[in-house]
């Protein structure tokens, strides 16, 4: 009978216990942790449709306000081209920001003709550091480089740089400028007398301000 009753007890289904209580106090058993997904459920389900957006008038205005922009002039600054009454002022600029002298011969009295040769060269572009910071000279730069294109159809700018002046060799090559010589001797009177060329070219970009 004990034997029976054994076997019997034996083949009822074993049922877990959802409640358990400890010292008198129920306790919920801790629920299974929900399983992760596989490797093979992360991946696209074939037939699935990809939504791409289309290219709208606001989304274009959103990605140009990216963009950096130059800095705004100082409302009291406007450029005009050099006249002969200028070339007394000019020459005081250059004796003070230019580390050698130039000769009358370098100062124009009267209109050139046009220059033929494919590349801007900046013979002289000085500013007073009260001024400087203000991206004056950055668009005098601008400027000079589009009259450039339109009326002699260069496809380069270019200048020597005193190799001891760091700070303009930095202005340069912050606007594209890159070193394509260096000239020993350039300057008999100075230590050291070396110069940097720098060089870039110029198109389109230009012309739309970029």
């Amino acid at each position: 009978m004990l034997q029976s009753s054994l076997a019997t007890w034996l083949k009822k289904p074993s049922i877990a216990p959802q409640r358990s209580t400890v010292e008198g106090h129920e306790q919920k058993m801790p629920q299974a942790l929900p399983t992760p997904p596989s490797s093979s459920e992360e991946k696209e389900k074939p037939g699935e449709i990809i939504e791409v957006l289309p290219v709208t008038r606001q989304s274009c205005k959103q990605t140009r306000s990216l963009r950096p922009s130059r800095p705004t002039l100082p409302p009291n600054v406007h450029f005009r081209g050099c006249t002969k009454e200028d070339v007394p002022a000019f020459k005081r600029l250059n004796s003070l920001l230019l580390p050698i002298p130039y000769p009358e011969s370098f100062y124009p009295t009267h209109s050139s003709a046009p220059d033929e040769k494919p590349m801007l060269y900046l013979s002289t572009l000085v500013l007073l550091s009260p001024y400087r910071t203000h991206g004056i000279a950055a668009e005098m730069l601008r400027l000079l480089i589009v009259r450039a294109i339109g009326q002699y159809g260069v496809g380069s700018v270019g200048a020597h740089v005193w190799e001891a002046n760091t700070e303009g060799l930095e202005w340069y090559a912050k606007r594209g400028f890159r070193v394509v010589g260096r000239e020993d001797g350039y300057y008999r009177r100075l230590k050291p007398s070396g110069v940097v060329v720098v060089r870039r070219e110029v198109g389109v970009g230009d012309l739309l301000g970029g």
